[in-house]
């Protein structure tokens, strides 16, 4: 019995070992641009918000397509609430990253 069980607690140890995602300084990055984007939308800091975007950005919000400056106008500019708050929360399933050549893109 003694066997089963350490064998069980084995196989479920590697099963969250292989479960833990590796993930490279890209990626890494990646998450981290997301999460300070975010987080300066929160703090309504438009010009940090531009810092982690690109100019030709897009969010779908409420079924609509929002370029940066909507966001910035709906989400900061008309958000005048003093009791506004907004807390974030990221679990980051899979992250993928391209690299790309010069002049392979169109921005």
């Amino acid at each position: 019995m003694k066997k089963i069980t350490l064998l069980i607690i084995l196989l479920a140890s590697s099963t969250m070992i292989k479960a833990q995602q590796i993930i490279t300084k890209d990626q890494q990055k990646v998450q981290e641009t997301v999460i300070n984007m975010f987080e300066a939308l929160s703090v309504r800091d438009s010009a940090r918000l531009k810092t982690y975007c690109k100019t030709d950005i897009t969010f779908y919000e409420y079924g609509e397509i929002w370029n940066l400056d909507t966001i910035i106008s709906k989400a900061i500019t008309q958000n005048t609430a003093t009791d506004f708050k907004r807390s974030n929360t990221f679990y980051f399933i899979n992250t993928k990253t391209e690299k790309l050549l010069l002049g392979s893109h169109t921005g």
